[in-house]
């Protein structure tokens, strides 16, 4: 997965969410998503294997929780 793909998870979990305008405007919302998949479609760099991407995101989600206690 690509840092483009991974860039919406790690904002909300670190952010609290979407970029501004994105979780309230549905076709933004879809040409913003569809932007970021063609990036990484288009990516030259290497890809993280599926395991990989799976960990850092759980570490992301663990590490948010743990915050929250």
């Amino acid at each position: 997965m690509s840092e483009d793909v991974r860039i919406p998870p790690e904002r909300g979990a670190t952010a609290g969410g979407l970029p501004a305008g994105l979780d309230m405007d549905r076709e933004a919302h879809d040409a913003w998503f569809r932007t970021r998949v063609r990036e990484a479609l288009d990516d030259p760099s290497a890809p993280v294997p599926h395991g990989q991407a799976m960990e850092e995101v759980r570490a992301l989600i663990d590490a948010k929780r743990r915050a929250r206690s």
